[in-house]
């Protein structure tokens, strides 16, 4: 059986039981870094024999994991921080050991991605990941054009070194729009700091930038400025249903006209309240 075990994003105290239990039993880690996943296991004193697979080696390291699976051997996937295959490597041996029969189990735990979605404060209900950006300018400037009409929350990867280009390359092309950037998350120095773009700009200017960054971007809120009124006769039908929550009702025409849940929650409240009175 292969396990693809979540693993601290930083704590590491951000471990489940689960994934430790699982992480003793093994005969064989297949890991990213070795050297961050040795420092695991000894924190927790974990015996297993670790091997490396990273993106340049994954495509040869298949066949011997392959083999050691179909051996009987249980094999545990770990990436240097978060969840194996989710912008790190591991989704070849994933799907080889599918396309082998092999069972593949989930460890689920931490994510660097929804941890970012938590404590940025927009609106989470539908989101983009978008890995990390592309390198190449002219790559960052197709993408860059397409998330300015994104209406869903968009969260992506950066580097520290890149983080500076980018945020100004996001004010010329997108907008100076409120962003999010989360630096160091679940570590001695996590710091969130949120604002327009160019406000952002500013404090990293100021301070400088290090550590892990995971940036948060709100979607486009264009869509606030569509006018409600063509839904309000369908609103009022659905509110003579007592039993129809607010909370439903919203959702339900938000989801039929492609509307923000927050505006049509507030005009729900609103026709609710005028039909009773």
């Amino acid at each position: 059986m292969l396990y693809v075990i979540s693993t601290p994003i930083g704590n590491m105290e951000d471990i489940t039981i689960r994934a430790l239990n699982t992480l003793k039993k093994l005969d064989l880690i297949a890991a990213e870094d070795t050297r961050v996943t040795k420092k695991l296991l000894t924190h927790y004193g974990i015996k297993v024999k670790v091997v490396s697979c990273f993106k340049y080696n994954e495509a040869q390291m298949c066949d011997y994991l392959i083999g050691v699976l179909k051996d009987g051997l249980q094999v545990g996937l770990v990436s240097e921080a978060g969840t194996p295959s989710i912008s790190d490597p591991g989704y070849r041996l994933v799907k080889r050991s599918l396309e082998c029969g092999i069972i593949v189990n989930v460890i689920p735990g931490p994510s660097a991605v929804t941890a970012a979605l938590s404590i940025s404060g927009v609106e989470a209900d539908r989101f983009v990941f978008e890995g990390y950006v592309a390198k190449k300018s002219k790559d960052r400037e197709k993408i860059l054009k397409r998330l300015k009409e994104e209406e869903r929350s968009v969260v992506f990867f950066e580097s520290p070194k890149r983080l500076m280009r980018t945020l100004e390359e996001m004010r010329d092309t997108i907008g100076d729009r409120e962003v999010i950037v989360i630096r160091e998350m679940t570590k001695v120095f996590e710091e969130t700091v949120k604002g327009k773009i160019s406000e952002v700009i500013k404090v990293f200017l100021e301070k400088g930038v290090k550590g892990e960054i995971t940036v948060v971007l709100p979607g486009k809120q264009g869509s606030e400025d569509k006018d409600l009124h063509p839904c309000k006769e369908e609103i009022a039908e659905l509110l003579k249903d007592e039993k129809m929550r607010v909370k439903d009702v919203a959702m339900i025409i938000a989801e039929r006209w492609g509307l923000p849940k927050r505006r049509v929650y507030q005009e729900v409240l609103q026709l609710k309240g005028k039909s009773k009175s």
